[in-house]
């Protein structure tokens, strides 16, 4: 059954999501697990690639090109399924997608602004009343 955890951070801002899942990616991706982030728009998609390959510790090879051979996207950014994605999936882009639960893990970052609350907390109820393992970390203190 796919297991789910909440980020909750302090900021509003969607640079530092972006910031916060770089670094969460790169913890994730150097344990060996694959990542698939899923956002809501190709503007997104590219910030957080561009975020990935110029990260000050190390780049994060990803690719937004949901095409590209499994040894060319070692992290995959986009809009829709990778359907041989099992590994974690950050979740970005408002509601869940109908397909999250082939992944083993899913991540929601959430920021304090409504436009991200709201459907974090939607989210949060169906993985809740679906009965799926809900893990929460409060990094606003």
């Amino acid at each position: 059954m796919t297991e789910a955890a909440f980020y909750l951070l302090a900021d509003e801002s969607h640079d530092a999501r972006l910031e916060f899942v770089v670094r969460l990616a790169r913890q994730i991706w150097r344990k060996g697990h694959q990542i698939h982030c899923h956002v809501a728009d190709q503007a997104t998609a590219d910030a957080l690639s561009h975020a990935m390959w110029s990260d000050d510790e190390s780049f994060l090879p990803n690719t937004t090109d949901a095409h590209a051979s499994a040894q060319e996207r070692a992290i995959t950014i986009g809009t829709e399924d990778i359907p041989d994605r099992h590994g974690v999936l950050i979740q970005l882009a408002g509601d869940l997608p109908t397909w999250f639960a082939h992944f083993e893990r899913i991540i929601e970052i959430v920021i304090q602004t409504p436009a991200v609350l709201e459907p974090s907390r939607r989210n949060w109820m169906r993985l809740k009343s679906d009965g799926y393992p809900i893990t929460q970390h409060d990094m606003r203190s």
